[in-house]
């Protein structure tokens, strides 16, 4: 056995795929994430993928007592020790430009902190938390991109850079360098509360801002402002004089509201609506809010579309008015 892959997602499929283009299925492994349903929703299950193409499924503890394996975290969810392990071809990636960001919220926290970039990092594992020495990493801008935007283009400049060195991962070893001590930063996973979506408006706009990109990621939550699901927040060059909080005007769109210095404009996301019009075959409500939802064709956390509801609700007229909204 050459390689094991361990993690989720479509970072770990397309590297899979990737690396069996210059290596047979018998020499390749893979380890699953404790959540794997072996069923593709929003992302690809390494599992179902596995089982697709005949490779084996083991556990962590089989792939620990084998020798000379190389081993590839790419969203693992197990700490790894490599005490346990009898290689020491230990390789993760993590999805910050390191030495910022270790630990947890890597699609958070920098949207929040006003960083201008992030990236990606392919290191080796040692004892501590992604504090391996870096093989290589790539950077990338990030301005204006909320935490679903973010979380994409890691898996995207992630997988790139997996598959530049797979190779060299599998049949050598590679250079590397120790981590930076400046500008090192870690957060644990009570760096930040998810419970506390509401928008705080005792901010300055930029903050306000910066938070609705933060958490907007619609699979796992959007941030919220008085009752409302909110998808996108508008600077505006009004300078505010009412108390932070009051609502200057509102309509079916959006809100705008006082902040510390400069109102804002938070946009109502209307998507659950749309889909519970698809459910119910609600033509003239689903009319009514088509063109004030964003992100068309985005997928839940069970990989169905709106399109796809309403084709499978029978929803004819829904299914149209998605049509000639420009669904695919």
């Amino acid at each position: 056995m050459k390689l094991c892959i361990a993690g989720k997602n479509n970072i770990a499929v397309d590297c899979l795929h990737y690396s069996l283009s210059f290596i047979s299925k018998k020499d390749i492994c893979v380890v699953l994430n404790k959540t794997d349903s072996l069923k593709n929703t929003w992302q690809k299950s390494l599992g179902f993928h596995a089982q697709l193409l005949g490779i084996k499924i083991l556990e962590l503890e089989d792939v620990q007592n084998i020798k000379e394996i190389t081993f590839l975290s790419l969203e693992f969810d197990r700490i790894i020790k490599p005490e346990q392990f009898k290689t020491t071809k230990l390789y993760n990636i993590h999805f910050s430009f390191l030495p910022e960001y270790k630990g947890m919220y890597t699609s958070l926290l920098p949207i929040l902190h006003g960083k201008s970039y992030s990236g990606v990092t392919l290191h080796l594992i040692d004892k501590g938390i992604d504090t391996g020495n870096i093989i290589d990493q790539v950077s990338f801008n990030i301005k204006n991109m909320n935490c679903n935007d973010l979380y994409f283009n890691y898996l995207k400049y992630g997988t790139m850079l997996v598959c530049s060195h797979v190779k060299e991962l599998i049949h050598g070893i590679p250079n590397s360098g120790k981590q930076p001590v400046l500008n090192s930063s870690y957060y644990s996973k009570t760096s930040f509360d998810f419970s506390l979506k509401e928008i705080n408006p005792k901010q300055t706009a930029h903050q306000i801002f910066l938070f609705t990109l933060a958490l907007n990621f619609r699979v796992y939550q959007l941030p919220t402002f008085k009752g409302n699901k909110i998808n996108k927040c508008k600077l505006t060059a009004i300078k505010s004089n009412l108390k932070p909080g009051t609502i200057i005007k509102q309509n079916s769109e959006s809100i705008e509201i006082a902040s510390i210095d400069y109102n804002v404009k938070l946009y109502i996301d209307y998507y659950d609506k749309l889909l519970d019009c698809c459910k119910n075959d609600d033509f003239l409500t689903a009319r009514s809010i088509i063109n004030y939802i964003v992100d068309l064709n985005d997928y839940d956390k069970n990989g169905w579309t709106p399109l796809i509801v309403a084709c499978y609700n029978g929803s004819l007229k829904v299914t149209k008015l998605l049509l000639n909204a420009g669904a695919n």
